[in-house]
C-alpha cells in the first residue's frame, strides 16, 4: 500500500505516547518508493487492513525482501481479481480499481512501463492524491499537467491523503517530479 511518509511517524508517536515509554513501540514494515512516498506492508482481511509489524516478520521467519516478493504476488493476484481500469477525465486519465487500493497501482512496474509505451515514451507523472485518487498524464503534455496541478492543490474534501505532489516514472522507480502546495480554504 502507498502511503505518505508523515503517516508512519505520526503512528509512530502515538503508539510511543500510548505505552507511556514502558518499552519500544513496534516498528511498521516499510520501503522508501520515493520522496515522502513509502511502501508499506498490509494484510487485507475480509473487513480490515491490519499493518504488518517487525515482530510479524521474525515470526513468518521471513526478510523484508521475502515479504515484498510476497506482497507484489498477492497485488497481482487481488488485482487479477478485481481489474484495473483507466479512465480519462479532460487532458489526464485516472485508476479505478475497488475504492481502497488504487494508490497500489504506483507499485506495479509493468502497468507504468504500458503507460509510457502508450504516450510514444514519454515519461508518465503521477498524483497519488489518496489511497483511492490517482491522476496521471505524460511529460509532455502541459495542458495535462496544468489541470493536474490544479485537483492536487485543493485536496480539502479527499480523505487518505498521501500528497498533493506530481511524480514522474523513469527508469522503473518513482522520482520526486514537482511539489505542489495545498490551497488553504
Amino acid at each position: 500500500m502507498l502511503k505518505s511518509r508523515s503517516v508512519i511517524d505520526v503512528a509512530r508517536q502515538q503508539l510511543t505516547q500510548a505505552i507511556n515509554g514502558k518499552s519500544d513501540p513496534p516498528q511498521f514494515v516499510c520501503l522508501d518508493e520515493a520522496e515522502n512516498l513509502i511502501k508499506l506492508f498490509v494484510v487485507n482481511g475480509e473487513t480490515t487492513v491490519s499493518y504488518v509489524m517487525t515482530s510479524a516478520l521474525e515470526g513468518w521467519g521471513i526478510d523484508v525482501g521475502e515479504l515484498a516478493e510476497t506482497a507484489q504476488a498477492n497485488l497481482h493476484k487481488f488485482l487479477s481479481k478485481t481489474g484495473v481500469q483507466i479512465a480519462k477525465l479532460s487532458q489526464f486519465q485516472y485508476v479505478e480499481i475497488d475504492g481502497q487500493f488504487e494508490s497500489s497501482v504506483a507499485l506495479l512496474p509493468k502497468f507504468w512501463a504500458e503507460v509510457q509505451d502508450q504516450s510514444g515514451g514519454a515519461a508518465p507523472i503521477a498524483a497519488f492524491l489518496s489511497r483511492d485518487k490517482v491522476f496521471f498524464t505524460h511529460e509532455n503534455d502541459a495542458t495535462g499537467l496544468q489541470l493536474l496541478e490544479l485537483i492536487s492543490a485543493d485536496l480539502s474534501d479527499v480523505p487518505y491523503v498521501i500528497s498533493p505532489d506530481q511524480y514522474r516514472w523513469e527508469d522503473g522507480k518513482w522520482s520526486l517530479f514537482k511539489r505542489v502546495g495545498r490551497s488553504v480554504q
